[in-house]
């Protein structure tokens, strides 16, 4: 299948192996489908030098206000940009897969990042952005918009980061 052809594909049903992960981020990481979105931006809300991450964080909040976290019902489904947009939002790939998206249409450095994150005394399987931005490395929190800089808190563990896609 061509890369046009992968964008009619609006989500895929990820295995929860590296090798599905990777082939979803490369096919459903698409900064197209948001470009509308920075369209809608104001001029003193992006200055004339690149954006940082947090300023493109808090303007998609803002552009697609009713984005919110959607749980998976059963199997994991990896969803397109437009998917969330048009669904009102998805879960932590879904949302970190919009963001990622985003921030690259702005040609900022943005990776999807898959592994835990320490919630409920436990271990838990997430997905989130890192990057660099004029400020330095990174961390967007994509199910509530939240950025980190300097250093990943160690309630993070990384298992893969998908660089290229």
């Amino acid at each position: 299948m061509n890369r046009s052809n992968w964008d009619l594909v609006p989500w895929l049903h990820v295995k929860p192996t590296l090798s599905a992960q990777r082939i979803a981020a490369r096919h459903l990481i698409r900064p197209h489908e948001v470009a509308h979105l920075i369209r809608t931006l104001e001029r003193w809300e992006l200055p004339s030098r690149a954006p940082g991450a947090k300023q493109v964080s808090r303007h998609l909040r803002r552009s697609a206000k009713r984005l919110r976290y959607i749980p998976d019902p059963e199997r994991d489904i990896w969803q397109s940009p437009a998917q969330t947009l048009a669904r009102g939002g998805g879960d932590c790939e879904d949302l970190a897969i919009l963001s990622v998206s985003l921030l690259r249409h702005v040609a900022l450095c943005a990776h999807l990042v898959v592994g835990q994150v320490w919630q409920n005394r436990r271990w838990n399987g997430h997905a989130w952005v890192e990057g660099r931005d004029s400020q330095g490395w990174y961390l967007l929190e994509a199910t509530n918009g939240d950025v980190v800089r300097g250093v990943r808190p160690g309630t993070y563990r990384v298992t893969e980061t998908f660089t290229h896609a």
